[in-house]
């Protein structure tokens, strides 16, 4: 593994909050980018549509089929639980995980739903059954963050033992652990699932080449970096921090 010298822009700041930035997204328009705030207690909102109750507890992660139709909701008491998004019911609860549910994913597909907890484990499931597929374990502590990549072959998990790991999503197995120098927070996948972003507590971006495994660094943030997505086109990432701030970086 190698360091890459790299040509990133001096990022924009495209926002500063008085609370912790938790989660951004990036649409084709940059006036489209989206920033998440406090974290949701017990309900979610969806404009216009419906509101989804959880008496459970805290709501820690949530997760949207790529057609609109189903919510995957996750948090504190180890519970997932399946939403219509139109009619607003609960289709499913599955007692999921020992511990919280810190991060959710779906498969581009929508057949899988990937949950990541504080249990130290990620489970994948049939998102139409319920039917528990595959169990993984590879991280030491908890799981902060999980992403698929595009094309829908490789899971990326990133845990406060300082590691993300990556895994065939097909047959559930681990292909490499990666190194972090801190807590992984946030990672995301290019558009062309080339790309790994890492972003860690101590303020720092990681960014890996899946292709040369080469990777480099951008210091920007003074605090946690929480929340990381590229640009549809892939030339712009977005990272939301504990530092009040959304930064906008193009290479």
């Amino acid at each position: 593994m190698f360091v890459k010298q790299i040509n990133w822009k001096i990022p924009t700041i495209l926002l500063v909050t008085t609370v912790m930035v938790t989660g951004v997204a990036l649409t084709k328009k940059i006036s489209g980018l989206n920033a998440t705030l406090p974290r949701l207690k017990s309900s979610l909102s969806l404009p216009s549509m419906q509101t989804l109750r959880d008496d459970s507890g805290w709501i820690y992660a949530i997760a949207i089929t790529p057609d609109g139709k189903t919510l995957v909701s996750g948090g504190y008491g180890g519970f997932m639980k399946i939403w219509d998004t139109k009619t607003g019911e609960l289709q499913k609860t599955l007692n999921a995980h020992v511990d919280a549910i810190e991060s959710l994913a779906i498969s581009p597909d929508s057949n899988l739903v990937i949950s990541a907890s504080w249990d130290n484990e990620i489970k994948l499931w049939n998102l139409k059954t319920g039917e528990l597929i595959h169990t993984l374990k590879g991280h030491s502590d908890d799981i902060k963050t999980i992403a698929i990549s595009p094309d829908g072959k490789l899971l990326a998990s990133g845990s406060t033992d300082k590691t993300i790991c990556l895994w065939n999503l097909s047959n559930g197995k681990l292909i490499k652990t990666l190194e972090n120098q801190d807590w992984v927070k946030s990672i995301a996948f290019s558009l062309d699932s080339h790309t790994l972003a890492a972003g860690s507590e101590n303020g720092n971006i990681k960014i890996w080449s899946l292709i040369d495994e080469g990777n480099y660094i951008l210091m920007q943030h003074s605090g946690a970096v929480q929340s990381l997505a590229f640009s549809p086109d892939g030339k712009m990432l977005a990272s939301g921090s504990a530092d009040h701030t959304v930064k906008l970086w193009q290479f």
